[in-house]
């Protein structure tokens, strides 16, 4: 296990590394905006249950402690209102849920691409500035084709998966922290699972 958490913070540092002359504020939007749609994520799914709720009994949330501060923000309206109103705002927040995982999804793999473009920039100077007897003891076309090759291998199979996999991390991570104020059981239980499943994850990026 502790070559398994040596392996992944290694890989991480080391894309840390290439990230940061890309731009640190390049990678903290990436982060942020991940970090977005684990919060919306949370909210989504979460919305449903008031729902389920009132639909079941709308006389209980009615006596509930959440139940009457929700209802403090509504004039007086009948259950079926209630229900209505318990709806429409599930529905809105698993569009805005949806819509943030979009645009997040989209930010992370335009990142990707990006860097990979500005690091094969960034290599192909680097080749070309070396001394010509460089290129007399190699065969440029394979210079070249190995530096795209590798570049692309890198951005779309491990840069964009470990971005993939971290926001992926932060979402578990709020909805279990969500669950465990609800169900601290199911939570924990929930928590055993999803961990063995990332541990997997990485154990397969790490390699």
């Amino acid at each position: 296990m502790s070559r398994f958490f040596h392996n992944v913070t290694d890989l991480i540092r080391r894309v840390l590394f290439l990230a940061r002359p890309y731009g640190k504020a390049k990678l903290a939007g990436v982060f942020s905006l991940s970090l977005a749609q684990a919060l919306f994520q949370v909210i989504g799914i979460t919305s449903i249950f008031p729902f389920l709720a009132i639909a079941a009994d709308p006389e209980r949330i009615r006596r509930s402690h959440f139940g009457m501060r929700f209802l403090e923000l509504f004039p007086p309206m009948q259950n079926r209102q209630l229900l209505l109103v318990a709806g429409v705002i599930a529905i809105v927040a698993l569009l805005a849920s949806n819509v943030v995982n979009l645009v997040a999804e989209y930010v992370r793999t335009r990142y990707a691409q990006n860097f990979g473009h500005w690091l094969r920039v960034r290599l192909l100077r680097r080749m070309a500035s070396q001394p010509y007897p460089y290129f007399l003891q190699r065969n440029s076309a394979d210079l070249l084709k190995k530096v795209v090759g590798d570049v692309m291998n890198y951005s779309s199979g491990v840069l964009l998966p470990l971005l993939d996999s971290v926001a992926r991390s932060l979402t578990a991570v709020l909805l279990l922290a969500t669950l465990f104020l609800v169900q601290p059981v199911i939570a924990l239980s929930a928590a055993i699972v999803l961990g063995a499943y990332y541990v997997i994850i990485f154990r397969l990026l790490a390699r």
